[in-house]
């Protein structure tokens, strides 16, 4: 389920768990201390100590136009250009690191004012450029300009590779020419410009096809969770376990489609032929959810060091809990701190006691069991640093390192990610593959013109749906990539010339749309960004048309946009026994069929009826929470105290199995809402086996906009729910 608690937390995920988020969520910079004159010409380099803003004067002088770029590394930056009056007149919130330039023209004459803030990074080092030029001297350059960008176009339109279809299954003669792009490559890293498009899916896998049919590749890996892709992995292996809750159980609904399941059902019927030897592998490199790590490290322990694994367990709570794992980002730093100790500690005693873990276990398993350890760290350490997506990135390359070395020296991996992890500008996977594999590693970038895609719409509280865009600004690496007129194409940048005006436009900054898991319609600029295309790809796919990629029915995410009127059926009586109660919001996801949440007769505290929460038999996969929830109008309740009660019991044998009441009150704010109160019972987990009854006091604000409320359930046993009640004292004068 996607709760309105989930919603608040969608932000936060967008930066680390999809890719990079859209500039306006950035944390806001400090204001200028001081004020720096940078002459004109001139040009500047400066580093960020953190959130702080730099400020600059700069007089144009008698200049028409004035032109400022900023290049970058180790990070991202944003910024504006102010005219003497102090107006802003143009900004840039570019969300992927890489060279950025503004050109205005001069109105009034006087002082302009350049602000740069760091969005994003550790370290960030800047050099801020700016040049003044006249109308003649413009127009050269805009000339100039103009018999590069032909060149280029002349250059692409001759050397772009015409490809039939996107659909694998369709042989590889059109792929032929990708042979002498790929070479002796280890490591072939595909792209996508957008998280939810059909024909890059579809391209992807009919790419993995080749690979591994035509050159011998035999590792997949995905920009998704490590510990549950095992649960993929078994099945395309042994045949073993159910594809599509696997495939579910990964959490990303980005990759819960048609088109990513086909493929992994592909992998299955390869490694099913008997003739083909050599199997191919299913891996997760990502790194962002801990409770199913937490428990193979523990159970592990529990067959080599029962000791040990006595205090894993205690240590490890907190993120072995699925329901509360989700908010460590949020944890104060000396509870992270305490984590990573204890993470650190236990790396050491698998360390030290290895010969040992392995003659009670296999060095398989060890190994195994050691990783998921590993990425345990790797997730607490992102959620301690400021600079959370270059630790993301970071993990995601060292997991890939790890799977090639445990499948052996002769292995090779294709790597689905989006072009912004994949591409080799300074913090990302591809980054830092190349600094270990260097020539081995090929990163191959997506690009579109216009079409469908599935996006989360920043607009209507992350609701997950299609969108479509048109073609974008004229001159744009995409459109000089349409105007071949191929549907489908391939290119191969290294066959750039080293000079001449082709190479110039080529090398040069050039505008490309790339977003990730959100999408907003009322700022399409936020997805145009300008890259160097030789300098982040060895090759890139164009599809001209796209379409939004299909999500299977776990891949749905539900999110209620508008707060309803009121609460109800907070007693359960409506609905028939079996069912999900009405009124109530229902897990989706993977949660949504992992747990059976439904209306009960049996074991009621009040009433004829109640809800009771439990986990659905079969094959377990994902670690997940069951849970159902409202959201409501706050304005009954304005300015009162507000109370939820409810009643609930636990039954179940294990002390992992907690529920938690949990109510939430939220005001006006952009980009949705402000939470202004939130208690989830999070010190106070409800265990007890009886009836009890539990209730949270919240003071609604005279401006709140909405009241959320519900129950979560995690751990073995069943929960009961019932007597829900919200209940208010009288207005406060």
């Amino acid at each position: 389920m996607l709760d309105v608690r989930a919603a608040c937390l969608i932000l936060g995920l967008v930066l680390a768990f999809l890719t990079l988020p859209p500039p306006v969520y950035a944390q806001e910079a400090t204001d200028p201390t001081e004020t720096l004159v940078l002459e004109v010409p001139g040009s500047i380099e400066r580093s960020f100590e953190g959130p702080e803003t730099h400020a600059y004067s700069v007089d144009p002088g008698a200049a028409t136009v004035l032109h400022v770029s900023v290049a970058q590394t180790a990070g991202n930056l944003a910024f504006a250009v102010y005219d003497p009056s102090g107006a802003a007149i143009a900004r840039v919130d570019d969300v992927v690191s890489g060279p950025e330039f503004i050109e205005i023209e001069v109105g009034d004459p006087g002082t302009y004012r350049l602000e740069v803030r760091q969005i994003w990074g550790s370290g960030l080092t800047y050099e801020l450029t700016v040049e003044a030029r006249t109308a003649a001297e413009q127009r050269a350059v805009l000339d100039h300009r103009r018999a590069e960008e032909a060149a280029a176009g002349a250059w692409i339109a001759q050397n772009a590779i015409p490809l039939t279809t996107a659909e694998a299954g369709h042989g590889f003669a059109d792929l032929e020419p990708l042979r002498e792009v790929i070479g002796d490559a280890r490591i072939v890293a595909l792209g996508e410009a957008t998280h939810g498009t059909r024909e890059f899916f579809q391209l992807k896998h009919r790419m993995l096809e080749f690979l591994v049919t035509e050159l011998g590749f035999d590792v997949f890996a995905i920009e998704a969770t490590l510990p549950e892709a095992l649960n993929v992995n078994r099945y395309v292996l042994t045949g073993e376990g159910d594809p599509a809750r696997a495939l579910a159980g990964m959490y990303f609904w980005i990759w819960d489609t048609e088109e990513v399941l086909e493929l992994i059902r592909w992998m299955r019927r390869y490694n099913a032929d008997p003739r083909h030897e050599r199997k191919v592998s299913f891996y997760g490199v990502d790194m962002q959810s801990a409770p199913m790590a937490a428990r193979v490290v523990v159970d592990y322990l529990r067959s080599v060091d029962p000791a040990a694994a006595a205090a894993a367990d205690t240590a490890l709570d907190p993120l072995a809990d699925p329901y509360l794992a989700g908010d460590a980002g949020g944890w104060p730093a000396p509870q992270k701190q305490t984590l990573l100790s204890s993470i650190r500690d236990l790396e050491a005693r698998f360390d030290s006691r290895r010969a040992e873990y392995v003659a009670q276990s296999s060095a398989t398993r060890w190994d195994l069991a050691r990783r998921h350890l590993h990425v345990l760290g790797q997730t607490v350490d992102m959620r301690t640093r400021t600079d959370a997506s270059w630790a993301r990135d970071s993990a995601m390359a060292s997991n890939l390192a790890w799977a090639l070395e445990r499948e052996g020296a002769e292995s090779k991996a294709v790597l689905w990610a989006h072009n912004n992890h994949v591409g080799t500008q300074p913090g990302t996977t591809g980054w830092q593959l190349r600094k270990w594999f260097g020539d081995a590693l090929r990163t191959v970038g997506f690009a579109f013109e216009r079409g469908e895609f599935q996006a989360r719409d920043l607009e209507r509280m992350g609701l997950l749906r299609a969108f479509r865009v048109e073609p974008g600004p004229s001159g744009s690496l995409d459109g000089q990539l349409a105007a071949t007129g191929f549907p489908l194409a391939a290119l191969d940048l290294r066959g750039i010339p080293e000079a001449g005006p082709a190479s110039r436009w080529l090398d040069a900054p050039q505008l490309t749309r790339t977003l990730g898991s959100g999408y907003s319609e009322e700022h399409p600029e936020w997805y145009w960004h300008r890259v160097r295309a030789r300098e982040l790809y060895d090759a890139l796919l164009f599809v001209r048309e796209t379409s939004s990629a299909r999500p299977n029915p776990t891949g749905h995410r539900p999110v209620q946009p508008r707060p309803a009127d009121g609460p109800v059926n907070l007693d359960f009586e409506a609905g028939d026994p079996g069912e999900f109660p009405p009124g109530w919001t229902p897990p989706s996801g993977i949660a949504g069929v992992e747990w059976d949440v439904a209306v009960t007769r049996e074991e009621v505290r009040q009433g004829d009826q109640a809800v009771v929460l439990r986990r659905a038999a079969g094959d377990r996969y994902g670690e997940t929470a069951a849970e159902l929830d409202q959201r409501v109008d706050a304005t009954p309740w304005r300015g009162r105290s507000l109370t939820l009660t409810a009643s609930v019991r636990i039954e179940s044998t294990s002390p992992r199995s907690r529920g938690y009441l949990w109510m939430q009150v939220t005001e006006p704010a952009e980009p949705w809402f402000r939470v202004v109160f939130f208690d989830n019972m999070a010190d106070r987990p409800i265990t007890a086996r009886d009836w009890r009854e539990y209730e949270i006091t919240a003071t609604v604000p005279e401006d709140a906009d909405s009241v959320s409320f519900g129950f979560a359930f995690v751990g073995p046993g069943r929960a009961w729910l019932d007597g829900v009640a919200l209940e208010s004292a009288a207005k406060t004068p």
